[in-house]
């Protein structure tokens, strides 16, 4: 029974215990590789420019592989959303790949926001922002309240955003780590009782 209650919770927080031993944080973003191109995303606003590519490469930047969402409007700002069924008051960890065909062009009013709810992680508004763009994954740490959404917002009049490699996982908490141990330490005395037994 107590096995059943640890391996529920680590179902709810979205971590699984695999088979040799290790925790592993489910990826609660639904196709965010983009591999099945826009399934499970909404794409909303000036978005007739945006599109997947399997060549996520468009910048020179070899770190990114793999399909990206190429990020580009026409006139006015456009927006990449999906609703996330998140815990109240459990923290995630958000990452993210970024990327630009001209890191260092910015038109007047390009932009390109990451929010999850009301909570804005990154805005980047100028040319001196690009320096971000590419160097590393984005990552930022958030604690839900509940159902969150998921924007990528964006506008680039003359130049395009390769977004890449989406994921919201869930940080584990230290009491679940020592539930996770105390469930093993149980598990196993009940193997080596029984082995000693038979």
């Amino acid at each position: 029974m107590k096995l059943v209650k640890i391996l529920a919770t680590f179902g709810v927080l979205g971590i699984n215990l695999t088979a040799s031993g290790t925790v592993q944080a489910d990826n609660l973003v639904n196709n965010g590789d983009f591999s099945q191109g826009l399934t499970g995303w909404t794409l909303s606003g000036d978005a007739a420019m945006s599109s997947v590519d399997s060549n996520s490469d468009l910048s020179g930047d070899p770190s990114l592989t793999g399909n990206s969402f190429i990020a580009s409007t026409y006139t006015s700002s456009a927006s990449l959303l999906q609703t996330l069924n998140l815990v109240a008051g459990v923290s995630y960890d958000f990452k993210f790949d970024l990327n630009a065909a001209a890191p260092n062009y910015f038109s007047t009013g390009d932009f390109f926001k990451a929010q999850l709810g009301s909570t804005t992680l990154l805005n980047l508004t100028t040319p001196s922002d690009s320096t971000q763009l590419g160097s590393t994954p984005e990552e930022f740490l958030y604690t839900a309240t509940g159902a969150t959404l998921l924007d990528f917002s964006f506008m680039n009049l003359n130049n395009q955003f390769n977004l890449s490699n989406v994921s919201v996982t869930v940080v584990p908490l230290p009491q679940v780590w020592t539930l996770m141990l105390t469930g093993l330490v149980f598990v196993g005395a009940k193997m080596r009782a029984k082995n000693c037994l038979a």
